[in-house]
């Protein structure tokens, strides 16, 4: 039985120097809403990104300990589709294991390019998305059963990871055609998407393909709520707004549930340090869960090459670093980051007061 304790925001609010839930004005929000019945219940838990497979074991058993249940990472066309129609997922077969060890599920991206195909641009003819579903098919239905979570592509709504100009329709066709190939042979299996960059954009992009029907074809939506200069309360109007889109078109009867699997806050800008990171880490756990969120994944687990440069904002979202000296370092933000993690262990937001 899941304990609930309606007390957990405000102790850990306290925890924080602010008074208890003053993390911004109340607002309303929107009931939440049940992953689809085929499906069952959506996981629910705390992740983080990663950009290397390869990291050693000592910090994946760090990432464990310090709470995490979920490494979002990519699952490169290009990389295990080295010719065509042959994949190669030796070095994912590897991370599986390790990461099992310690108790971490994997979140995989099926995502980006492969020179084989459409020119090494985004998947947009009927032979490119041909490929790209009977690949990712055959990538889910290798992992068939370890509880991983499958999402199509990341931020097709943003030139830079769509590589041209973002189109919508052509990403509808992409993750319905990938998706229906995946569940059609691993009806078990959870497929997500779009990975939508909410930030510095409108809703147009998100709204199209809800009414060209993909709520039909996907088991949650997935968001990267971003909010670069302000507060992780404010992602309260990106959820409300899906909301609304996901009650106007999912079919009747299903509740389509929406999963954060990408949003951070960096330790540099005009507005942070790592003491705010480190708060924000906690407002943006806690303000998620209460807007029923189920599963929310940190951006991210180490800071890119090149923190030395300390005005770049990209450069800084890590919960840790490597020094010159080969070691790493936690930042203030890891602190918050396992002690708010073990906190909510084992329990569920009940209710905001």
């Amino acid at each position: 039985m899941v304990k609930v304790r309606w007390i957990i925001l405000a102790v850990l609010a306290q925890m924080l120097h602010t008074s208890a839930f003053a993390f911004g004005p109340h607002r309303p929000h929107s009931p939440e809403l049940a992953p689809r019945a085929q499906n069952g219940n959506f996981p629910r838990g705390i992740g983080v990104e990663i950009h290397d497979i390869n990291l050693p074991d000592s910090e994946l058993t760090l990432i464990r300990e310090a709470g995490f249940d979920w490494i979002r990472t990519d699952f490169a066309w290009n990389y295990t589709e080295p010719r065509p129609g042959i994949y190669d997922f030796a070095n994912f077969d590897e991370f599986v294991k390790r990461i099992q060890r310690v108790g971490i599920r994997p979140i995989f991206i099926l995502d980006y390019t492969n020179p084989l195909y459409d020119q090494n641009r985004a998947p947009h003819s009927d032979a490119g998305r041909a490929a790209f579903a009977r690949w990712a098919t055959a990538a889910v239905s290798h992992f068939r059963g370890i509880g991983a979570i499958w999402e199509i592509y990341n931020e097709p709504n943003e030139k830079f990871y769509w590589q041209e100009k973002p189109n919508a329709d052509i990403y509808f066709d992409l993750a319905i055609t990938t998706a229906d190939a995946i569940h059609a042979q691993n009806p078990g299996e959870l497929v997500v998407g779009p990975a939508y960059a909410t930030a510095f954009t409108d809703f147009k992009y998100l709204e199209h393909l809800f009414k060209r029907g993909i709520l039909n074809h996907l088991d949650a939506v997935s968001l990267h709520p971003y909010k670069f200069f302000s507060g992780p309360e404010d992602a309260h109007s990106d959820f409300d707004t899906t909301r609304v889109l996901i009650e106007n078109h999912q079919a009747p009867g299903s509740q389509i549930p929406i999963f954060v699997s990408e949003q951070g806050f960096s330790s540099w800008s005009r507005f942070s340090d790592e003491h705010a990171q480190a708060k924000n880490y906690a407002r943006e756990i806690l303000f998620n869960q209460s807007a029923s969120i189920p599963l929310t994944v940190w951006y991210d687990w180490k800071e890119d090459p090149g923190h030395s440069f300390p005005f770049n904002l990209e450069q800084h979202f890590g919960l840790t670093r490597s020094t010159a000296q080969g070691t790493l370092y936690q930042k203030p933000v890891f602190s918050a980051a396992k002690t708010v993690n073990h906190f909510l262990k084992g329990f569920q937001f009940k209710q905001r007061f």
